[in-house]
């Protein structure tokens, strides 16, 4: 007869628990990156020669607000350096549940400029003088950005597929098997579970596959030792 004094079994109900809680933090199984398609956030710098300047410029000229580059916050700056090297700059917006971020916060990016979708004119393009030159910069997106919103949808929708029967699971294991190797797999497979849940953002961060695959990875992984489990162990846990 088991006794949940049992170290394992006490382990085990705390991770079913602690499971639980993951299906209620935004940043589980998560995107690091705030979607836009990038759109939003996005940096261009046109020189007086361009032709899209001149364009924008003859016709919205007295529309359009002009900045002294030193008088731009620090923030501003940045950005409009970095998008000035290469003609333009779409940094990544990090979500605010991430912890570490190698892009911005969106509070850290400049008042000096707006951004977001379905901008006007006026609030899309600034004109910045430096050094006697003038660039014209357009800051988010004049039209309506869309992106692929199943991709942000997969891996919540895999979160509650894999999460709930893995709790159900560690839970029948944790009150009906015998078998203290058992319930030690199973307490495995749910703490290993929880570490990919909460650093999926950060895995996605460093490059090392996208949140999509790896939720679908993860799936897999969770159902095939959740099945394993079961052909070889039924009556233990039945």
């Amino acid at each position: 007869m088991y006794r949940f004094s049992d170290p394992f079994r006490i382990l085990g109900i705390i991770t079913a628990v602690l499971l639980i809680g993951c299906l209620f933090y935004l940043g589980s199984l998560a995107y690091p990156y705030i979607f836009s398609g990038g759109a939003d956030y996005h940096h261009s710098v046109s020189p007086e020669t361009d032709e899209h300047y001149e364009d924008i410029v003859h016709e919205h000229n007295d529309t359009i607000e002009v900045h002294q580059y030193e008088e731009l916050s620090p923030a501003a700056q940045e950005v409009f350096n970095r998008a000035k090297v290469d003609g333009s700059f779409t940094p990544d917006i990090c979500q605010n549940y991430t912890i570490i971020c190698d892009g911005y916060y969106k509070d850290e990016l400049p008042d000096d400029f707006t951004y977001g979708e379905g901008l006007s004119i006026d609030e899309a393009y600034d004109i910045i003088e430096q050094d006697d030159n003038r660039y014209l910069l357009l800051t988010g997106d004049r039209y309506h950005a869309t992106g692929p919103a199943i991709d942000r949808a997969v891996p919540q929708i895999v979160l509650w597929l894999t999460v709930v029967p893995l709790v159900l699971f560690i839970g029948a294991v944790t009150f009906r098997a015998e078998n203290e190797q058992l319930i030690q797999v199973a307490v495995s497979v749910g703490l290993g579970s929880m570490i990919v849940i909460i650093a999926a953002p950060y895995i996605t961060m460093i490059g090392a596959i996208s949140t999509f695959n790896l939720s679908l990875l993860f799936l897999a992984a969770v159902w095939t030792s959740i099945v394993t489990l079961l052909v070889k162990k039924p009556k233990a846990i039945m």
